[in-house]
C-alpha cells in the first residue's frame, strides 16, 4: 500500500468547511480525514520561538490518500481531489506528516522561520550533509 498525505492548518474550522468536508460523503466510502484540535499550549508559544510557527490555527486537517503501488500519476491526481476542495480553507502545513519530499516548504516554514533555520545551518551545517529530508539550503 502506498500511502500520500496532504495537511494544513485551519484558523476558522468554519461552517463553510465543514459542510465541504460533509459534502465529500454522500453515500459513497468517503475520504479519510483527520481533523485535529489545536491550541491550547501551543498558542502560548511565540510563533518565531520555534521552527514551528502555525500556532494561531484552530485545527490541522490530514487527508492520506491510500494507493495500490505503482498508481499512475492520474490515479494520485484523482485520489487527492478531495483535498483541493480543503486546501483553499487552510494555510501552511506540518511537516512530519508529508510523505512526499517535493512538498513546498513554504507551507511548511514561513518566510522569516526559513531564514532563521537557514541562518542555522550555515553555522552548523554549511556543506549541507544533512539533505535527505525537506531541505533547508545553508
Amino acid at each position: 500500500m502506498e500511502v500520500i498525505v496532504k495537511n494544513a492548518f485551519v484558523s476558522d474550522f468554519s461552517d463553510r468547511l465543514v459542510q465541504t468536508i460533509a459534502g465529500l460523503y454522500t453515500g459513497e466510502a468517503g475520504p479519510v480525514l483527520q481533523i485535529r484540535s489545536v491550541g491550547g499550549a501551543m498558542k502560548r508559544v511565540a510563533a518565531d520561538a520555534t521552527a514551528f510557527a502555525h500556532r494561531s490555527s484552530e485545527a490541522l486537517i490530514v487527508s492520506p490518500a491510500f494507493m495500490q503501488p505503482g498508481a499512475t500519476k492520474t490515479e494520485k491526481e484523482k485520489a487527492l481531489e478531495p483535498w483541493r476542495q480543503i486546501a483553499p480553507f487552510a494555510k501552511g502545513a506540518y511537516i512530519n506528516f508529508f510523505t512526499e519530499l517535493d512538498e513546498d516548504l513554504d507551507s511548511m516554514y514561513p518566510k522569516l522561520t526559513q531564514e532563521r533555520l537557514a541562518k542555522v545551518k550555515r553555522q552548523y551545517d554549511p556543506t549541507n550533509v544533512f539533505d535527505q529530508n525537506f531541505n533547508i539550503k545553508p
